[in-house]
């Protein structure tokens, strides 16, 4: 099995300890960085589909831009404040 190995590297002597809900509630977590609020965050993937003429294209390049230059709004959707890398695929 795949996780035996990580068992058998492991110290000995170290041991898994689950977290109690309560205590990952109550740390500091950093806060959610959203690419495009609050349908895209970072790390994610997105889809646009619908018929043939739509405007898909054009909305994901409309997307993208904004994305990649840091726009506060775009269509009513919040982007992070910071200009991201962006790779748009038109795969027709």
């Amino acid at each position: 099995m795949p996780f035996d190995s990580i068992l058998a590297s492991a110290p000995t002597g170290a041991a898994l300890v689950p977290l109690d809900w309560r205590d990952v509630l109550a740390g500091d977590q950093p806060g959610r960085v959203p690419l495009l609020d609050p349908i895209l965050a970072p790390g994610e993937l997105a889809l646009l589909r619908g018929p043939a003429g739509i405007g898909k294209s054009w909305l994901a390049l409309r997307l993208a831009f904004a994305v990649a230059q840091g726009q506060t709004d775009v269509l009513g959707w919040r982007t992070g404040r910071a200009g991201r890398r962006v790779l748009l695929i038109d795969a027709q």
